[in-house]
């Protein structure tokens, strides 16, 4: 039985993809979700008016509008079609993480998700992303059609599961012991 020794190479990579993973989703994920989700998504929630399906409803499009907003930033550095499909992606996945945390009452699902979906879309050979560069025809039809997809599925999800199972879990939620955080 023999034994292969990892190279200092190997370990240099290693250690660099987990300095990479680590950073992505600490100064990414953990920190949009809690803008986005944990702090936004709370406050917004109690601002709206209206029955707690439409409290919900503008809860989520508010903050999924202004996750689409922050990622329009991305104009310094990214083609113009590639930061709008990319503000659309966003728009789609916001709506779906407020869901997500509204349901659930807690933003580390969506910090995973978040993550998963950040680091699975960044190509490691050539260090870029769909919107880093000129999107295709395929790239834009397929982030059309899973934007209507996912937007299509939230509103169903606000339409067909009772108020109630959202109402339960923030006032089980940790954030519900706080008032500023209440569908009433």
């Amino acid at each position: 039985m023999t034994f292969k020794l990892v190279s200092v190479s190997d370990m240099k990579g290693v250690l660099l993809t987990g300095v990479y993973i680590a950073f992505t989703v600490l100064t990414v994920c953990f920190k949009e979700e809690l803008i986005f989700r944990y702090l936004f998504l709370s406050q917004i929630l109690n601002m709206v008016t209206g029955t707690p399906k439409v409290k919900i409803l503008k809860s989520v499009l508010l903050t999924a509008f202004l996750f689409a907003l922050w990622h329009l930033q991305n104009f310094t550095y990214q083609p113009v079609l590639g930061t709008i499909m990319q503000a659309t992606a966003a728009f789609a996945m916001g709506m779906a993480f407020a869901i997500i945390c509204l349901y659930t009452g807690t933003i580390w699902i969506t910090v995973i998700m978040h993550s998963i979906f950040d680091l699975f879309m960044v190509d490691n050979v050539s260090n870029q992303s769909p919107f880093s560069v000129e999107p295709s025809a395929f790239t834009i039809e397929f982030i059309l059609i899973t934007t209507a997809i996912q937007i299509v599925v939230v509103l169903l999800a606000i339409y067909l599961v009772k108020t109630a199972s959202f109402e339960q879990t923030i006032r089980e939620n940790r954030l519900a012991r706080q008032p500023h955080f209440a569908l009433d």
